[in-house]
């Protein structure tokens, strides 16, 4: 089966389905059929969406940037729905991940707050955030969360200056 879905990357495989960033620009994300290729849903967010998403049984969950600063939208699993947008920091935020009621993001050069963001998946709420240490690289400093993975009750982040935070949650 051959479709064509644009720009997009397939990106995450869950709940039946293959939901990926159709537009990278217009925050375009799509959940499609595997075993067709059909599109089940499209939500554009209005951010620049900057990283895979994250997937749990009933939330989608996006981070990229809007006009206020770092972004992290939640929609509806099975239908595309938005159920909550934040804003964190005022750095583009470019990694996601997800555990069982908390989704966590992180930004990209964040030149004035390396902070790692953990929110209430329901709500969107805050729940803690994490400040990582900036990095000296002579001409500027920098700190850039390069991955964040939740399991069995930890945050895992890896950051531009070779460090790995583990996090209890």
């Amino acid at each position: 089966v051959l479709v064509d879905h644009g720009e997009g990357h397939l990106d995450v495989a869950a709940n039946g389905r293959v939901y990926f960033v159709a537009s990278w620009e217009t925050g375009q994300i799509q959940a499609l059929d595997p075993a067709d290729g059909s599109v089940v849903w499209t939500q554009t967010t209005e951010i620049q969406v900057s990283a895979p998403p994250a997937v749990t049984e009933e939330r989608v969950f996006v981070v990229g940037e809007n006009d206020e600063g770092g972004a992290v939208i939640a929609l509806d699993a099975k239908t595309g729905q938005p159920q909550w947008e934040e804003t964190r920091g005022s750095s583009r935020l470019v990694t996601v991940a997800a555990s069982s009621e908390t989704v966590y993001a992180g930004p990209q050069f964040a030149m004035d707050e390396p902070t790692i963001y953990a929110l209430d998946q329901t709500t969107g709420e805050s729940r803690w955030h994490f400040e990582t240490r900036r990095r000296d690289f002579g001409d500027y400093d920098e700190a850039t969360i390069n991955g964040i993975v939740a399991a069995d009750g930890h945050v895992f982040a890896a950051t531009s200056g070779g460090e790995v935070h583990a996090i209890t949650d």
